[in-house]
C-alpha cells in the first residue's frame, strides 16, 4: 500500500492507495444520547434526615475530554472526576474504590488516606498513573463517546453512580446545585469547586452545507443551515475554529480555491455545537482515495500538541472526512 501524507494550512491529509470500502469517522458523534444517573443512600434535602446516611459521597462533577481546561500534577491535560461530600462531617476515602465498570467494582482502591471536609470537595485524575506518588490519580481514564462512573464505599455498596452519553472537549458534565439531583452542563467548569451557575440543559446540533467536502473543478455556492430554529452559523475559511467573534453566515458561501470551511451553531443559554468541516480541493481528482484530517494547530503543535508529546495520551478534537 502506498501513503502519502499532504498538508494544507492546518488541514492533514492522506492519500491511500486502497480498496473500496467503508469508512467510519469515529469523531462523529450523537450528542443527544441521554444521560442517566443514580444516587444511592443519597441525603434528603430535609434537614431532618441529614444525619442519618453520613458516609454518602457523590459524583459531582467531571470532564471526560479535558483538552486545556486544566493540568495534573504532570501537567497533562487529564480527564477528572470530582467527588462532593454532603454531609456536616469529615469522610476518610481510605477502603473506597472507584471503577468505569460494574464488573470491576475494585478497579482502583485508595489505599491512603484522604479526607473530603464537610461539604468539602476532592478533585480526581483518571489518568491511569498509578505508578505515580500521587494519591489522587486513578487507575481508570473516562470515554468522551460515554460510560459509566461508579463510586463504592468500603463495604461494597455503592454510594454513587452516573451514565453519561458522549461528551464535549472541555465541558464538564455536574450537578445543581452541588450534590443536587439535577445534571447540566458547564462551559465554564469548576474542578474541585462550587458549580456556581446554573448550567446548561442543551447542546446544539451541528449544522450542515448544502454541498460536501470532495474535489472540484468550477465555482461552488455553499449554503449552511442548522435544525434547531434562531441559530447563529459562525465560519471561518483558514481551518480554524469558529468562534463567537469568527464570521456570521447569511448568505451562500463562494468558494473557488481549495478551503477548509469550519462552522459551528451558536444560541443563548445553549452549549455550542461541535465544529463541522467541510474541505473543498481544486485540483486534479487523484486515482487513490484522500482522507481529511482537520484539526487546530495548538493541537497539533506546543505544549498540548499531540505532534510535540508523541508519548503522552492527549486528545484533542478533529474532523475526519473520506473522498474515494
Amino acid at each position: 500500500m502506498k501513503l502519502y501524507l499532504l498538508l494544507i494550512s492546518s488541514i492533514l491529509i492522506l492519500l491511500a492507495e486502497t480498496t473500496k470500502g467503508e469508512f467510519i469517522c469515529a469523531n462523529k458523534f450523537n450528542l443527544y444520547s441521554p444521560c442517566h444517573t443514580t444516587i444511592y443512600d443519597s441525603i434528603p434535602q430535609d434537614n431532618k434526615y441529614r444525619n442519618t446516611r453520613q458516609s454518602t459521597l457523590l459524583i459531582n462533577e467531571f470532564m471526560a475530554l479535558n483538552s486545556k481546561t486544566c493540568t495534573d500534577n504532570k501537567d497533562n491535560y487529564s480527564d477528572w472526576i470530582e467527588i462532593y461530600n454532603p454531609n456536616n462531617s469529615e469522610i476518610n476515602l481510605k477502603g473506597w474504590s472507584i471503577s468505569d465498570k460494574s464488573s470491576r467494582p475494585k478497579l482502583h482502591i485508595f489505599k491512603n488516606d484522604i479526607r473530603i471536609a464537610p461539604k468539602g470537595f476532592l478533585l480526581l485524575w483518571a489518568n491511569k498513573d498509578i505508578d505515580s506518588k500521587q494519591s489522587k490519580n486513578i487507575n481508570i481514564k473516562l470515554s468522551g463517546n460515554g460510560e459509566s462512573i461508579y463510586l463504592y464505599k468500603p463495604d461494597g455498596n455503592i454510594s454513587d453512580k452516573i451514565t453519561f452519553g458522549p461528551q464535549i472537549a472541555d465541558i464538564s458534565y455536574g450537578r445543581v446545585p452541588d450534590g443536587g439531583n439535577a445534571w447540566v452542563y458547564f462551559d465554564k467548569p469548576t474542578p474541585n469547586g462550587k458549580n456556581h451557575s446554573e448550567g446548561i440543559n442543551h447542546i446544539l446540533p451541528n449544522p450542515t452545507a448544502n454541498i460536501r467536502g470532495g474535489y472540484y473543478k468550477e465555482a461552488i455556492n455553499i449554503e449552511l443551515s442548522c435544525k434547531e430554529p434562531n441559530t447563529e452559523i459562525r465560519f471561518t475559511t483558514n481551518g480554524s475554529n469558529p468562534n463567537q467573534e469568527s464570521a456570521l453566515y447569511s448568505n451562500p458561501i463562494i468558494i473557488d480555491k481549495t478551503t477548509t470551511l469550519r462552522f459551528r451553531s451558536f444560541k443563548d443559554k445553549y452549549i455550542p455545537s461541535l465544529c463541522a468541516s467541510s474541505t473543498y480541493i481544486f485540483d486534479t481528482k487523484p486515482s487513490i482515495a484522500t482522507i481529511c484530517i482537520t484539526a487546530e494547530k495548538d493541537d497539533l503543535w506546543g505544549k498540548a500538541g499531540i505532534y510535540d508529546n508523541p508519548k503522552s495520551d492527549i486528545k484533542v478534537a478533529s474532523y475526519f472526512e473520506f473522498f474515494d
